[in-house]
């Protein structure tokens, strides 16, 4: 038994029970496993998507959004949901609008047993204009 001038963690010398059959071990490991699994076979509940481009799409990315948006929704069955980034000068708050509707989305859709996909479809630089979106 170790004493309190010793300086070995207590733990270290002390023996821990272990299966004395190998099928012992394996059952143990197996049920450890199923523990850490989830419960069902579908990972998550519910998968939503905001798909986001900019309202002067001068490179042409919404229809390939809009098709990635199909291959969502008709194969895996996400939600999906459209958002166009305002980049006119006239646009009231851009960055503003923006960070509701990502808030929006996240507040629609989050939970414990959910998947939030955020897509960004488009082309941008730091500080290209005055009324450049920044978000960050």
């Amino acid at each position: 038994m170790a004493t309190s001038n010793s300086v070995r963690p207590l733990r270290s010398w002390q023996r821990n029970s272990h299966p004395l059959e190998f099928s012992d071990a394996i059952s143990q490991i197996n049920a450890a496993v199923r523990k850490g699994l989830p419960t069902s076979r579908v990972a998550y509940e519910k998968v939503s998507v905001l798909m986001m481009h900019w309202d002067s799409d001068d490179i042409g990315v919404i229809p390939l959004e809009r098709e990635l948006g199909n291959v969502f929704r008709v194969i895996f069955r996400f939600v999906i949901e459209y958002y166009e980034i305002e980049a006119s000068p006239l646009s009231h708050n851009p960055t503003q609008n923006l960070q509701n509707r990502l808030i929006k989305f996240r507040t629609d859709h989050q939970g414990d047993r959910n998947l939030l996909i955020y897509v960004y479809s488009g082309h941008a630089s730091a500080g290209a204009s005055s009324f450049a979106c920044d978000i960050l």
